[in-house]
């Protein structure tokens, strides 16, 4: 059967032209004057799809301010306390720290165990928020499926009465399985990334619960997670205990981990009546509820190492590590009571002997799993070498040898390269050493930071800010062309009441960009931009100038003074002939007035670090990356502001640090212009990066004394032995 073009009229010419040369018809030009039927029904179907997508993606979104507005006619809206009315100011819109005390947190305004509310700011019930210190009790708690491919939006069912009463639902935006949560982070590429990516969206389980600031509801006090064919909380008989009807685990994942269903136990309170509560209570049951603390938050976590956020514990773990296929463990963490602010008027000072210690950790390379440890020589079979483990043991030790003052870490706290793709996982293992002992801390970001996830620089700098002992600060949004983070200062105080600011600290975020030439081939690192040095002089420029070296009165009233022997010597001078004295502060105490000293820390070292030719002074171990210019910052810039500060007199940095190169850990004194300015590697502090055969993993420990007028720095190794100790500066006697 011939088929014709609709264009065509079936006439006699075309006949003949198809009996007299059938191959040679003429060529027919599809023109479609409307897109036929299955083209519009895949479309629409691809729309559907898409639309269904988006809602389930977007579930976790905030709410409109009149939304949260509308949320609060249960709230506590009383007026804060005193002590607590400087709370308000934004941390993240103060880049200086030991400034002011008005920093604090409002996570002093915890509730207690009872329920009630402090004075104090109302925490948003229907906004997942798990770092704020939000003290209302949840009051119901369920697993739902929120797989793409469903027709229905992620959200449990419910009624306005309901959500009046128990709360709205509320999303913990993290899969239960670890798989799911890789597809929405920066993980693998490739094929094996697209897989992982395909497979997550197939069935996806998350945790829903409600919260209330009402009296009069039943209150979440307990959780347990208990497997197929294990016995449920105290045999199942106790009153007040409720099965979540839908499995932890998705079919997917029993599949994949050979493992049975895994059920959610939640128990509630005797408080409130409400429907679905148990409707026999016995006295004895009443008083065991009231002694419990309320569960306030809960929270998911990756990995096989398991570090929970500050005030949160382990619930149980929901899915075990499937290596094979490169999937990490999932954990349901819970929270009681919300931990009081650790940042309260955290003012970092000298000690009253005048020192101040501070220790550098560089490079730590952590990941969601316990990679394997990187060129270490004393690793066996018998004696295996855990990157978490024994990193954060050595830490531990370097610490209790030391007890600094205070803790730097200068970058690349993630691994990224696909492994840290969940920060929030492994934050809190980095940081763990120093939350454990109370010691306050500070960090920068590092180029490998960046490669850790779905989240942007400034909000995994935003993360570090939130921890315990923390004193990191976001900065200025706009610096480092609007993408950078971690710019801001540290002010060190004397321990006086006069709380003199004695010492400053600049940390400055070198970017995380690589310029790579054609075919991947290394060109430069970023560097510290124009927008920073500008900030960075003009902070500087801010700084109160102070009578030097600081000599502190002792905080009590001058004896009582001879204020004739003080005449008569005024007498003395004029009998001497000195018709036109002086009387000059400086000269009469020693003194000069002039800027506190400061240390910079970045991450890339300036290019300044490899002008071997200036270097006049070096003390540590001889450099092993010898790539010089090439693995530091790309640009010029810094440096010269520096030196031109020097120049006008108005110079306080004396020494620059830096990390990300691991195998270099000297201290260079680098003299241009006439002036000195110290540059100084930290060395690689951690078995997780890449090292050198016979060069031992270790920190830098910088001790200021004489309110910062001296300052050496050492090595602490990985035997827990201190060499290559040097000195940096003396202004007391100008060396």
């Amino acid at each position: 059967m011939r088929r014709y073009h609709p264009t065509y009229r079936e006439d006699d010419d075309h006949e003949n032209l198809d009996r007299l040369h059938p191959r040679k018809r003429p060529r027919r030009i599809w023109r479609c004057k409307r897109p036929p039927v299955v083209f519009l029904l895949t479309w629409a179907g691809l729309v559907f799809l898409l639309s269904i997508n988006f809602f389930t993606l977007s579930r976790d979104r905030l709410p409109t301010g009149a939304g949260l507005v509308g949320w609060q006619e249960f709230a506590n809206l009383g007026f804060p306390s005193t002590s607590s009315a400087s709370s308000a100011t934004s941390l993240d819109d103060t880049p200086a720290v030991g400034s002011s005390s008005s920093q604090q947190d409002e996570a002093s305004n915890a509730a207690g165990a009872n329920g009630a509310l402090a004075d104090g700011p109302a925490y948003p019930l229907d906004v997942y928020a798990p770092l704020l210190p939000n003290p209302a009790p949840l009051t119901e708690v369920t697993i739902q499926d929120c797989s793409p491919v469903r027709l229905s939006t992620c959200k449990p069912p419910s009624t306005p009465e309901e959500d009046a009463l128990l709360g709205k639902w509320v999303l913990v935006p993290r899969p239960l399985d670890s798989e799911a949560a890789q597809s929405l982070g920066w993980s693998e590429k490739g094929i094996g990334g697209a897989l992982k990516k395909l497979w997550g969206a197939i069935d996806t389980r998350y945790v829903f619960y409600r919260r209330s600031r009402r009296l009069n509801v039943p209150r979440v006090v307990d959780l347990r997670v208990v497997e197929t064919g294990q016995d449920p909380p105290n045999g199942g008989t106790e009153a007040g205990w409720f099965r979540v009807k839908t499995d932890m685990r998705s079919p997917y994942m029993r599949l994949w981990g050979g493992k049975k269903g895994l059920h959610l136990y939640y128990k509630v309170d005797s408080m409130g009546g409400a429907a679905g509560s148990p409707s026999t209570r016995d006295a004895d049951w009443e008083r065991q509820q009231a002694a419990l603390e309320p569960i306030t938050e809960l929270d998911i976590m990756y990995g096989s190492h398991n570090v929970p956020w500050p005030g949160f514990y382990v619930v149980g773990e929901v899915m075990p590590a499937f290596r094979a296929l490169g999937y990490p463990s999932t954990f349901l963490n819970a929270r009681r009571t919300p931990l009081p602010s650790t940042q309260v008027d955290a003012q970092p000072m000298f000690r009253p002997d005048g020192t101040f210690k501070i220790l550098q950790l560089a490079d730590l390379h952590f990941s969601v799993e316990d990679e394997p440890c990187r060129d270490v020589l004393w690793e066996t079979p018998k004696r295996p070498c855990s990157s978490v483990n024994d990193t954060v043991a050595l830490i531990g030790r370097w610490l209790d040898a030391e007890k600094p003052d205070l803790v730097v870490f200068t970058g690349d706290q993630l691994n990224g390269q696909g492994s840290s793709w969940d920060p929030k996982s492994t934050a809190p293992k980095v940081f763990q050493p120093v939350i454990e002992r109370k010691i306050q801390w500070a960090a920068i970001l590092g180029n490998h930071d960046s490669q850790s996830g779905p989240l942007s620089r400034p909000e995994i700098q935003q993360l570090f800010t939130r921890l315990p002992y923390s004193l990191a600060r976001v900065g200025p949004a706009q610096l480092h062309n609007g993408v950078g983070a971690g710019n801001y200062y540290i002010k060190l105080l004397s321990p006086t009441p006069d709380r003199t600011n004695v010492f400053n600290l600049y940390f400055l975020d070198s970017g995380d960009t690589e310029t790579r030439l054609n075919w991947g081939i290394h060109k430069a690192y970023d560097s510290i931009l124009q927008d920073q040095i500008d900030w960075f002089v003009t902070q500087s420029n801010k700084m109160k100038k102070i009578l030097r070296p600081y000599k502190p009165d002792g905080g009590v009233d001058l004896p009582a003074q001879n204020w004739s022997s003080e005449r008569e010597a005024s007498d003395k001078i004029q009998r001497d002939g000195d018709s036109n004295p002086t009387w000059d502060a400086g000269s009469a105490q020693g003194a000069l007035l002039a800027k506190p000293n400061a240390i910079t820390f970045v991450h890339i070292p300036l290019a300044e670090f490899f002008d071997t030719s200036a270097s006049t002074v070096k003390f540590g171990s001889d450099r092993k990356e010898t790539s010089g210019v090439a693995g530091a910052q790309g640009k010029r810039g810094f440096f010269d502001a520096l030196l031109r500060q020097g120049l006008q007199g108005q110079r306080d940095v004396r020494l620059v640090v830096s990390g990300h190169m691991h195998n270099n850990a000297d201290c260079e004194r680098i003299e241009k212009d006439g002036q000195q300015i110290w540059t100084c590697f930290g060395g690689g502090s951690s078995f997780a990066g890449y090292g050198m055969a016979g060069f031992d993993r270790r920190c830098r420990v910088f001790e200021l004394s004489n309110f910062g007028e001296t300052a050496h720095s050492w090595n602490r190794l990985e035997d827990g032995s201190k060499q290559l100790e040097g000195k940096l500066w003396d202004d007391l006697t100008r060396t």
